[in-house]
Formats: structure tokens, C-alpha cells, sequence
């Protein structure tokens, strides 16, 4: 896992929310569904890497 954030955080930066290379959710429907799944209480406290997320961006 260690291994996989520092590939991340060399493919995408410190802040990826802000990297032209991340891609994007671009329907808020399609958003909202993630968002909920992330925030079921069955994916709580797993998320080992990132997690932000900003629905204006």
C-alpha cells in the first residue's frame, strides 16, 4: 500500500484534487452515486489513500 500512495503522489502531486492529470467525475449524478458509496458506513475507515473529493472541481 505504501508503495501505491507514493506512485500516486508522484503521478498526481501532493494536492491531486488540483492535478490537470486526475480524472474527473463529470456528471453530479455519477458524483453523488460515488459519494454515497464511499460514505456507506460498509466503506468507512477503509480508504487507505486520498478520499477528498470536491464535487466543483
Amino acid at each position: 500500500i505504501e508503495s501505491l500512495k507514493q506512485t500516486l503522489t508522484s503521478f498526481f502531486g501532493d494536492k491531486p484534487l488540483l492535478s490537470p492529470d486526475l480524472s474527473r467525475i463529470v456528471n453530479t449524478n455519477h458524483f453523488s452515486r460515488l459519494t454515497k458509496l464511499l460514505d456507506d458506513q460498509r466503506a468507512f475507515g477503509k480508504i487507505v489513500h486520498g478520499g477528498e473529493r470536491d464535487e466543483k472541481l
